[in-house]
């Protein structure tokens, strides 16, 4: 799981980041964030994944929120610790890479059913609800 978040952390720090590129999400929502306010993009992720916890905690109930706040809380932690550094100067191969890398670590948080929390909770909670 840690690989896994580890991975989207790169994909954002290294490649989507530096070119102000927003993948969507709650690291789309940071990386504008930072790009307009200079809102560092792990206290962007760190605050909107504690609102999500908090919502899945309200909606989907403790074990949910359980197995969704490892992967809420490691994410800002790996942004924090990964520096932000453009590898490719050319914006849309960053794109490329960034979500072919984002997309590797997704997959190995899936496959370990697991998450990175942020905008993976309202569809959660839609689910449930319908």
């Amino acid at each position: 799981m840690a690989v896994g978040v580890e991975i989207i952390a790169i994909s954002i720090n290294l490649f989507a980041a530096p070119h102000k590129i927003a993948l969507g999400g709650v690291s789309g929502v940071s990386v504008l964030l930072d790009a307009v306010f200079s809102i560092p993009t792990y206290a962007t992720v760190l605050v909107l994944n504690l609102l999500m916890l908090v919502l899945s905690y309200l909606f989907l109930g403790k074990k949910t929120t359980i197995n969704i706040a490892l992967g809420s809380l490691m994410l800002p932690i790996g942004l924090a610790l990964t520096p932000e550094i453009m590898l490719v100067k050319d914006p849309f191969v960053s794109v490329i890479a960034s979500g072919a890398i984002f997309g590797v670590g997704l997959a190995l948080l899936y496959r370990c059913n697991a998450s990175s929390g942020g905008t993976a909770v309202p569809p959660m909670i839609v689910k449930k609800i319908f």
